[in-house]
């Protein structure tokens, strides 16, 4: 597409060129003519120069005329091919919009997923956390009331033999 546009856009440059090229060409044969009659009879030259000027002011406007249309057509055909070019480029832009857009609800999607992974994943941390201590204290709790035991054993002895 692109090579395309280039190669639309190399060829109207090139028309205008040529066209350009050919209006020099003709102001120059202008000139050459202007300056041969500039050469003769002052009042000859005067009546030609007279008739040449207005001849020459009508083929100036017909060819100004005719590159004005040419540059309208130039326009006219790059703006078509401008055109084309966006059209050609819009089902491209829709179908990455739409893949955009799909992604980011696969995304959205995914994360929800993780987010729920986590959290269930979590409670089942805080349940294990949970029973680990629960089987900790239940664990302690006789070894702590033996400890108590022995320890109030020892305070009930202690004080048997001071009171002997």
């Amino acid at each position: 597409m692109r090579e395309r546009l280039h190669t639309d856009v190399t060829v109207l440059g090139e028309r205008l060129r040529v066209d350009m090229e050919e209006a020099k060409t003709r102001v120059q044969q202008y000139l050459g003519e202007a300056r041969q009659v500039a050469g003769q009879n002052l009042e000859d030259v005067r009546s030609r120069v007279g008739t040449y000027l207005r001849k020459l002011r009508k083929r100036l406007a017909k060819d100004t005329e005719e590159l004005r249309r040419k540059l309208e057509a130039y326009s006219k055909e790059a703006t078509q091919h401008l055109e084309t070019v966006r059209e050609d480029l819009e089902p491209l832009r829709e179908k990455g919009q739409q893949r955009l857009e799909t992604l980011q609800q696969a995304l959205r999607d995914q994360g929800q997923r993780l987010r729920e992974q986590l959290e269930v994943r979590a409670q089942e941390m805080r349940g294990s956390l949970d029973r680990a201590a629960t089987q900790l204290q239940e664990w302690l709790e006789p070894f702590l009331e033996d400890i108590r035991t022995q320890m109030q054993g020892l305070l009930d002895k202690l004080q048997a033999k001071e009171q002997q």
